[in-house]
């Protein structure tokens, strides 16, 4: 594993240089997978241009190239996640926050390969409107939710879930009290899992022009795939609720370990072969030490593989993965945000200070010589884009290709 603090060997962009065109030839890519292959395999290379620096005390001179600031670029995060961060900070409320996880079973991936903008919307739809009709129902309040999708596992399978940070209260309806959930207890989990269950089903059986291919083929015809659906509906969903987190700098954290995480960082990418082997860190869930905390493993896997199971979690394009509700939505936003703090209290906590404390240390020093250790580096010189072959690999025919 790579030391914290310094910039790791191998990234993904190196792995899809070397053998992005290898997969291209035997498997069908959406339009957004291939955007951010070539964008990715760019990411700080000559390709998108940058500056030349020089130390101003032993003259050394290196080259740093520009970044491509794709969302699905690990190494591109750090820095939008520190913007964005900065930015909530007013947004948070001095009230304890629940983070609340909602899974899409397994069996639904088969459709989720071939309708990943539908089923992730109906994800999104179903999980908030279950914590907001609790909510109304329980409290008369209206909640204040960020929720984050995620789509992967460990091991870059397909796992899509809803990593929502949600309020321990709500404002009621003529927003002059605040009332709280508890300190301890959001809402009952059994009775918000049947209700994510019941609104996501509902909303799939409605939800016309839906693509059967691949593993979910057989669902085709609509007696099969209500069939399927009400079989679904009758199994256990499972909701996760974690324990509340309260304070500006414990909910930064909270969000900053999920807003702009991708399917994986280059720090778990352990090694890159010569011939095409990946070898990366994960964690094993079924696996846990005395502790219940899940085993370090690691998995080899060739780039082939590797860059398959990455290019699914390409979200499509447009597709916004953070959504707001509730107290932190609408055109009424500030507001009502307002009318919290009022009944609340200010939080007291500068910006700066807890986006700094919460989110993990940047490389070496980025302005400090690698050679002589002591002089500031400073720009001198411009470096234009370097024309080189396109890093557009031919599209093999197949109309949906979520699959890949």
């Amino acid at each position: 594993m790579n030391a914290v603090g310094t910039r790791p060997e191998h990234d993904i962009g190196e792995i899809l240089r070397n053998w992005g065109p290898e997969y291209s030839r035997t498997h069908a890519m959406t339009s957004a997978q291939r955007r951010v292959m070539r964008v990715l395999s760019e990411c700080r290379t000559s390709a998108l241009g940058g500056h030349l620096e020089e130390c101003e005390a032993c003259g050394y001179e290196r080259p740093v190239y520009n970044s491509c600031g794709d969302r699905h670029c690990p190494t591109c995060q750090g820095q939008l996640a520190r913007e964005w961060l900065a930015a909530r900070l007013e947004d948070v409320l001095d009230t304890a926050y629940f983070h609340t996880i909602f899974t899409l079973p397994d069996e639904f991936n088969g459709l989720v390969a071939y309708n990943s903008a539908a089923l992730y919307d109906l994800l999104f739809r179903a999980a908030s409107a279950a914590l907001r009709h609790l909510a109304r129902r329980r409290l008369k309040v209206e909640l204040g939710i960020v929720a984050v999708l995620h789509t992967w596992g460990q091991a870059l399978w397909l796992h899509p879930h809803l990593h929502c940070i949600v309020t321990g209260g709500g404002l009621s309806r003529d927003r002059t009290r605040w009332v709280s959930t508890g300190a301890e207890f959001l809402f009952d989990v059994v009775e918000l899992s049947n209700e994510f269950r019941r609104r996501f089903c509902r909303l799939l059986l409605a939800r016309s022009g839906l693509v059967f291919g691949g593993d979910a083929a057989a669902l085709a015809p609509r007696p099969a795939f209500e069939a399927f659906v009400e079989e679904q509906a009758r199994r256990p969903w499972v909701v996760f609720v974690k324990k509340p987190v309260r304070g500006p700098r414990q909910v930064l954290e909270y969000l900053s370990r999920y807003t702009h995480r991708v399917a994986i960082s280059n720090r778990r990418i352990l090694d890159v072969s010569a011939d095409g082997q990946v070898t990366f860190q994960y964690q094993d869930w079924r696996d846990r030490d005395w502790r219940e905390r899940p085993r370090q493993k690691t998995m080899t896997l060739s780039a082939v593989e590797f860059i398959g199971r990455f290019l699914r979690h390409v979200l499509p394009c447009g597709f916004r993965k953070i959504r707001f509700y509730g107290l932190l939505a609408g055109c009424e936003r500030g507001a009502k945000l307002a009318a919290a703090r009022a009944l609340l209290g200010t939080v007291d906590a500068p910006a700066p200070a807890d986006v700094a404390a919460v989110l993990p240390p940047c490389a070496d020093d980025p302005r400090r010589c690698p050679s002589c250790g002591a002089g500031p580096l400073r720009p001198v010189r411009r470096l234009y884009p370097v024309a080189a072959p396109p890093v557009v690999w031919p599209y093999r025919p197949g109309r949906h290709a979520d699959a890949a």
